[in-house]
């Protein structure tokens, strides 16, 4: 097959496909044609992918001649990628042509990213020595790559070394990535060499951007020790900035300390801003006095920034102790603050606490709000925390509020504390007891409200009782040419697809088929996906290959096998043999690279149905039945 086909993209996609299914060594017979199709192929991003995809299953003796092949790559990204692969399944006898293969790549992120890699699963020996490769090696660049790839995994007893290797030189950016790594596991007697290395740069802005790099990865002893050397530093701008930096990042066991030295290094501002970045992280023990020092800043974006952050931490610790005398403060402090939009940012941590005598007046709040994304969030944190008597209200007003758009918005958020009764009552009274081909005739010279009625009635109809939704979806069904545009009649169809009764299969599949773009039709097979049953799955396929013997047309189940690969994995041999049988024999009749693609995708169901020597035998197969490609 291998030999024949002479499509090289769609080949390496074939063979892709099938690897993928293989758990045991490859045959020698099947390497060696392996290898010979991989150099007989002219472009390397296809023996690219061929070696990747055999890269876990070569005999030892084979990865020689692959190592031989990467290395005439003239494109590095294929090179690279393909020894990313084969990384972790080198064997030890060809280790130095390995490194030496990544040594001659030029990108230094593709070197280190093969060197995790292959670090990941190197023996004691194999780490050793790539140390001391790292300690002896005059090229700077390789020593970085060495060392990023082993620092995460290296033994304590190695870090004194590597922090030597570290300090070694190299560029700042390549510095910065090896001390980002190293910090975590410093032992907090390392802090003099930390010390050096952030404050040795002549250039200040290196510094700070080395200590900005750092500072969230300090062990709290190694940030106070950096906090203490800081306080020393002697040019006052330098070391405001710095300790800017670290104030957001204080350890909770430091807070108190670092907390009382604030006011006296900040300008007013600039302690405003420190407080926002410490906001969230506030321990109990420091929260009254946080709150009061909130009430300094004079700024109301900047404030409400700041209780935005503090809020969902604080009312978690308090709310046990916090009575109804607070909350109306914090709402009085509220309704106080003269953008809609910040009222609404300050509204959203707060709904779920307040007491109910308040949440009657978050609806005032929310119409007054532009923002419509600030208004989904006020929505969606609300309508939990109503009562019944509350809910009911609003399904009573839901349909006479605002703009269409409003009311869907609502209504998205509302069904899901309705009940399916209410939802029924909730349609009816917006068709009048009219067809909704009827209602959205009245809609005809105004396209922009029926887009959004549409969408209103798909969301009520599929939380309706099953009977109720069997009328309502197949009049939906067989409605699609008045939805609109494809990209309407596509929401309508995957929002329906989840919620429909089996029995409407048939009807959602010919609305599937009369989508123009294949796209549209996989989204609403993948929708499907999601409540689909064993019943469902045997339904859907029996509707399927009917169609595709009514059409002659194979790419039908190819494309339900595409979007449904879990629960091709779940059938058994007996279903899925009749049903590839049928479909090979169709796509027989296709082009090559047709029919390749095609048989890519049907892998898995070869697989499923009889196992590795099936994905193997269809290789085979197709070598010696090659007069079937055109």
């Amino acid at each position: 097959m291998l030999q024949i086909i002479k499509d090289d993209a769609a080949r390496a996609q074939f063979i892709h496909s099938g690897a993928s299914f293989l758990h045991t060594q490859l045959a020698p017979q099947l390497e060696h044609t392996m290898l010979h199709a991989t150099r007989s192929m002219l472009d390397e991003e296809n023996q690219a992918r061929i070696l990747q995809t055999f890269a876990p299953h070569g005999q030892e003796k084979t990865y020689h001649a692959v190592l031989t092949i990467v290395e005439k790559m003239k494109k590095e990204d294929a090179r690279a990628r393909t020894l990313e692969t084969l990384a972790p399944y080198i064997p030890t006898k060809h280790l130095a042509s390995f490194y030496s293969s990544v040594h001659t790549l030029q990108n230094p992120q593709w070197r280190t990213q093969i060197l995790v890699r292959r670090a990941a699963i190197a023996s004691e020996a194999e780490l050793a020595q790539l140390l001391e490769t790292a300690l002896t090696t005059q090229d700077a660049k390789w020593r970085g790559n060495l060392l990023e790839a082993l620092i995460p995994g290296a033994p304590e007893t190695d870090l004194t070394r590597i922090l030597d290797a570290v300090m070694l030189p190299h560029t700042i950016l390549q510095q910065l990535r090896l001390l980002h790594l190293l910090v975590p596991r410093m032992p907090d007697g390392f802090f003099p060499t930390l010390w050096t290395a952030i404050v040795t740069n002549t250039d200040e802005s290196q510094a700070l951007w080395i200590l900005r790099t750092l500072a969230p990865n300090l062990s709290p002893t190694l940030f106070m020790h950096t906090w203490e050397a800081t306080l020393q530093i002697k040019p006052a701008k330098t070391r405001t900035a710095m300790l800017a930096i670290l104030a957001p990042h204080t350890p909770t066991s430091y807070f108190k300390q670092v907390w009382d030295m604030l006011p006296s290094l900040f300008s007013t501002y600039n302690y405003w801003k420190v407080l926002e970045n410490l906001a969230d992280r506030v321990p109990v023990t420091e929260l009254y006095a946080f709150f009061t020092s909130i009430e300094t800043v004079r700024q109301e974006k900047l404030q409400v920034d700041i209780l935005v952050r503090l809020l969902p931490h604080a009312l978690e610790i308090l709310q046990p102790q916090l009575t109804t005398a607070f909350f109306e403060q914090i709402w009085q402090h509220l309704l106080n603050l003269h953008s809609a939009n910040l009222r609404a940012r300050l509204l959203i941590p707060l709904i779920s606490h307040l007491p109910q005598s308040l949440l009657a007046g978050v609806w005032e709040i929310y119409d007054q709000i532009d923002d419509l994304d600030l208004r989904l969030a006020v929505l969606k944190t609300l309508i939990p925390s109503m009562t019944q008597e509350q809910l009911a209200e609003i399904q009573r007003d839901v349909l006479r509020a605002g703009s269409a758009l409003q009311r869907l918005e609502i209504i998205e958020v509302l069904v899901d504390y309705l009940s399916a009764e209410a939802c029924e009552s909730l349609l009816q009274e917006l068709l009048s007891a009219q067809s909704i081909q009827t209602y959205l005739q009245d809609f005809s010279q105004f396209p922009a409200g029926k887009y959004w009625q549409v969408r209103i009635i798909t969301i009520l109809v599929t939380y309706l009782p099953e009977q109720p939704k069997r009328v309502f979806s197949t009049e939906l069904l067989s409605l699609r040419a008045m939805l609109g545009t494809e990209e309407d009649q596509l929401w309508v169809l995957t929002h329906l697809a989840p919620k429909l009764p089996e029995d409407l299969y048939q009807p959602l599949l010919q609305a599937l088929w009369s989508l123009q773009s294949k796209h549209h039709q996989d989204q609403v097979l993948t929708a499907l996906q999601s409540t689909l049953t064993p019943t469902g799955w045997s339904q859907l396929l029996d509707l399927v290959v009917q169609h595709m013997r009514e059409t002659d047309d194979p790419y039908v189940v190819v494309q339900l096998f595409k979007q449904a690969p879990t629960w091709v994995a779940q059938s058994t041999t007996a279903t899925l043999y009749p049903i590839l049988l049928e479909t090979l024999h169709l796509l027989a009749r296709q082009t090559r690279r047709e029919a390749l693609t095609a048989l890519a995708v049907l892998m898995s169901a070869i697989n499923q149905a009889g196992g590795e020597k099936s994905v193997l035998a269809a290789g085979s197969a197709a070598l010696e039945v090659g007069i079937w490609w055109p």
